[in-house]
Protein backbone atom coordinates (compact mmCIF):
# COMPACT_ATOMS: atom_id res chain seq x y z
CA UNK A 1 0.00 0.00 0.00
CA UNK A 2 1.46 3.38 -0.99
CA UNK A 3 0.34 6.55 0.79
CA UNK A 4 1.23 10.19 0.49
CA UNK A 5 1.56 13.05 2.94
CA UNK A 6 -1.48 15.35 3.31
CA UNK A 7 -1.35 18.90 4.75
CA UNK A 8 -3.74 18.12 7.63
CA UNK A 9 -1.06 15.98 9.33
CA UNK A 10 -2.67 12.63 8.59
CA UNK A 11 -0.17 9.82 8.91
CA UNK A 12 -0.06 7.43 6.02
CA UNK A 13 1.56 4.06 5.70
CA UNK A 14 3.88 2.64 3.13
CA UNK A 15 3.77 -1.15 3.14
CA UNK A 16 6.77 -2.86 1.62
CA UNK A 17 6.50 -6.58 0.98
CA UNK A 18 9.83 -8.23 0.45
CA UNK A 19 11.34 -11.66 0.34
CA UNK A 20 13.30 -11.95 3.58
CA UNK A 21 14.97 -15.13 2.39
CA UNK A 22 16.55 -13.26 -0.53
CA UNK A 23 18.45 -10.91 1.76
CA UNK A 24 16.47 -7.73 1.05
CA UNK A 25 16.48 -6.61 4.69
CA UNK A 26 19.35 -4.17 4.13
CA UNK A 27 17.66 -2.73 1.01
CA UNK A 28 14.41 -2.31 2.97
CA UNK A 29 16.25 -0.47 5.75
CA UNK A 30 17.97 1.85 3.25
CA UNK A 31 14.74 2.66 1.38
CA UNK A 32 12.90 3.20 4.66
CA UNK A 33 15.47 5.75 5.80
CA UNK A 34 15.35 7.62 2.48
CA UNK A 35 11.53 7.80 2.50
CA UNK A 36 11.27 8.80 6.19
CA UNK A 37 13.89 11.51 5.69
CA UNK A 38 11.80 12.94 2.83
CA UNK A 39 8.32 12.22 4.29
CA UNK A 40 8.61 12.11 8.11
CA UNK A 41 4.88 11.52 8.66
CA UNK A 42 4.85 8.28 6.69
CA UNK A 43 4.98 5.14 8.78
CA UNK A 44 6.79 2.36 6.95
CA UNK A 45 6.07 -1.27 7.60
CA UNK A 46 7.88 -4.21 6.09
CA UNK A 47 6.65 -7.75 5.91
CA UNK A 48 7.48 -10.94 4.12
CA UNK A 49 5.94 -11.35 0.69
CA UNK A 50 4.13 -14.65 1.05
CA UNK A 51 5.01 -17.33 -1.48
CA UNK A 52 2.31 -19.07 -3.49
CA UNK A 53 0.32 -21.82 -1.79
CA UNK A 54 2.07 -24.50 -3.86
CA UNK A 55 5.54 -23.25 -2.90
CA UNK A 56 4.58 -22.96 0.77
CA UNK A 57 3.16 -26.49 0.69
CA UNK A 58 6.29 -27.91 -0.95
CA UNK A 59 8.50 -26.10 1.59
CA UNK A 60 6.42 -27.53 4.43
CA UNK A 61 6.62 -31.04 2.95
CA UNK A 62 10.39 -30.67 2.68
CA UNK A 63 10.54 -29.63 6.33
CA UNK A 64 8.57 -32.72 7.35
CA UNK A 65 10.79 -34.87 5.13
CA UNK A 66 13.91 -33.49 6.83
CA UNK A 67 12.42 -34.26 10.24
CA UNK A 68 11.58 -37.80 9.10
CA UNK A 69 15.12 -38.27 7.77
CA UNK A 70 16.59 -37.01 11.04
CA UNK A 71 14.38 -39.48 12.93
CA UNK A 72 15.45 -42.27 10.56
CA UNK A 73 19.10 -41.31 11.04
CA UNK A 74 18.64 -41.33 14.82
CA UNK A 75 17.04 -44.78 14.67
CA UNK A 76 19.88 -46.03 12.46
CA UNK A 77 22.45 -44.68 14.92
CA UNK A 78 20.62 -46.32 17.83
CA UNK A 79 20.64 -49.59 15.88
CA UNK A 80 24.39 -49.45 15.19
CA UNK A 81 25.31 -48.32 18.70
CA UNK A 82 23.05 -51.01 20.16
CA UNK A 83 24.68 -53.59 17.91
CA UNK A 84 28.16 -52.49 19.00
CA UNK A 85 27.20 -52.70 22.68
CA UNK A 86 25.60 -56.12 22.12
CA UNK A 87 28.74 -57.39 20.38
CA UNK A 88 30.92 -56.04 23.20
CA UNK A 89 28.77 -57.73 25.84
CA UNK A 90 28.81 -61.17 24.20
CA UNK A 91 32.50 -61.04 23.25
CA UNK A 92 34.47 -63.28 25.60
CA UNK A 93 37.85 -63.02 23.91
CA UNK A 94 38.17 -66.81 24.17
CA UNK A 95 40.42 -68.91 21.96
CA UNK A 96 40.28 -72.33 23.59
CA UNK A 97 41.77 -75.45 21.96
CA UNK A 98 41.04 -79.05 22.88
CA UNK A 99 42.75 -82.13 21.41
CA UNK A 100 40.82 -85.38 21.61
CA UNK A 101 38.57 -83.75 24.19
CA UNK A 102 41.48 -82.60 26.39
CA UNK A 103 41.99 -78.83 26.76
CA UNK A 104 45.48 -77.98 25.51
CA UNK A 105 45.36 -74.17 25.24
CA UNK A 106 43.33 -71.38 26.83
CA UNK A 107 43.68 -67.78 25.75
CA UNK A 108 41.57 -66.85 28.77
CA UNK A 109 44.24 -68.36 31.05
CA UNK A 110 47.39 -67.48 29.08
CA UNK A 111 46.23 -64.15 27.66
CA UNK A 112 47.20 -64.85 24.05
CA UNK A 113 46.70 -67.35 21.26
CA UNK A 114 49.45 -69.89 20.59
CA UNK A 115 51.87 -69.52 17.75
CA UNK A 116 51.58 -72.22 15.08
CA UNK A 117 54.87 -73.76 16.32
CA UNK A 118 53.55 -73.91 19.91
CA UNK A 119 50.37 -75.62 18.77
CA UNK A 120 52.29 -78.23 16.76
CA UNK A 121 54.61 -78.90 19.75
CA UNK A 122 51.64 -79.33 22.09
CA UNK A 123 49.93 -81.75 19.69
CA UNK A 124 53.17 -83.73 19.23
CA UNK A 125 53.66 -83.88 23.01
CA UNK A 126 50.14 -85.23 23.44
CA UNK A 127 50.72 -87.75 20.65
CA UNK A 128 53.95 -88.97 22.31
CA UNK A 129 52.22 -89.21 25.69
CA UNK A 130 49.29 -91.06 24.15
CA UNK A 131 51.59 -93.44 22.30
CA UNK A 132 53.61 -94.02 25.47
CA UNK A 133 50.47 -94.61 27.54
CA UNK A 134 49.13 -96.99 24.89
CA UNK A 135 52.41 -98.86 24.86
CA UNK A 136 52.37 -99.14 28.66
CA UNK A 137 48.81 -100.45 28.60
CA UNK A 138 49.71 -103.09 26.02
CA UNK A 139 52.66 -104.26 28.07
CA UNK A 140 50.58 -104.38 31.21
CA UNK A 141 47.88 -106.62 29.70
CA UNK A 142 50.13 -108.90 27.70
Amino acid sequence: MHSKNYPDGTVFELLVEESFSCGYKQAFDEFSKIVVDRYPSIRIEGQNYAPSYARALIAQLLTYSKIALIALYACTMIFFVGNAVETYLISTGAFEIAYNGVPIWSKLDVGRIPSPQELIQIIESHNRLSASAYSDLQQHYH
